[in-house]
C-alpha cells in the first residue's frame, strides 16, 4: 500500500491528467517478482540511492522519510526478499522479489 499510495500522491503533486499505476506479479527463477510501475514523473537522482534509508523524504516537510523505509524492512528482515528501485520510462517502477512455496512448484 505504501508504494501505491507513494504513486499516488507523485502523479497529484505533479497535476498528471492521467495518472497510471500498474502492478505486476510473475515468478522468475523460483522467486515472485511484484513490479509497481507509474507515471508520476520518477524519483529525484539525488534521493535514489537513499530512497530506502530512514528519514529520506521526497515530499519535503509533508513526508516523514519512513514508509520506504518500513516497506525494505518488512521485505529484507521479515521474508528474506529484496527491494529495488529505479526511474523508469516517465515514472518510477519498484521490483520486489520474494522467494516462495507457490515457486517451488
Amino acid at each position: 500500500l505504501n508504494l501505491i499510495n507513494n504513486a499516488k500522491d507523485a502523479i497529484a503533486s505533479k497535476s498528471i491528467k492521467k495518472g497510471k499505476i500498474s502492478i505486476e506479479a510473475k515468478i522468475v527463477d523460483r522467486m515472485v517478482e511484484i513490479r509497481f510501475l507509474d507515471n508520476g514523473g520518477g524519483i529525484d537522482e539525488e534521493i535514489l540511492p537513499l530512497i530506502f534509508d530512514k528519514f529520506t523524504t521526497s515530499k519535503g516537510e509533508s513526508g516523514t522519510g519512513i514508509g520506504l523505509n518500513l516497506v525494505k524492512i518488512i521485505i529484507t528482515e521479515h521474508h528474506g526478499g529484496e527491494i529495488f528501485a529505479r526511474n523508469y520510462k516517465d515514472g518510477a517502477e519498484f521490483i520486489i522479489k520474494i522467494e516462495s512455496d507457490v515457486a517451488k512448484c
